[in-house]
């Protein structure tokens, strides 16, 4: 099965809403880098939530992260082969 959008986003998103509106149902969000500072303020979001463990690790967020799936760059590779488009913003 093929999904939409994998949007990979690699700082703190200014506008949650703004997000929000861009995703349909079929579409993922992938943090990394500075992202994940911050990943429980994607729980609200009805699709699929990923964070890279070692970002989150490194930014010391480990314990905020109960509704996203912590990948690996392995899960990572596989998972963009999913989608048809990786969105980076």
């Amino acid at each position: 099965m093929s999904y939409n959008n994998l949007f990979i986003l690699s700082r703190p998103i200014a506008s949650l809403p703004l997000l929000a509106s861009k995703l349909s149902k079929n579409d993922a969000l992938l943090l990394r880098g500075d992202a994940c500072y911050n990943p429980a303020a994607f729980s609200p979001f009805e699709v699929p939530v990923y964070a890279l463990k070692t970002d989150v690790e490194a930014r010391g967020a480990l314990a905020r992260c109960a509704s996203v799936n912590l990948i690996d760059d392995l899960e990572w590779v596989t998972l963009t082969l999913q989608y048809q488009r990786c969105i980076s913003e």
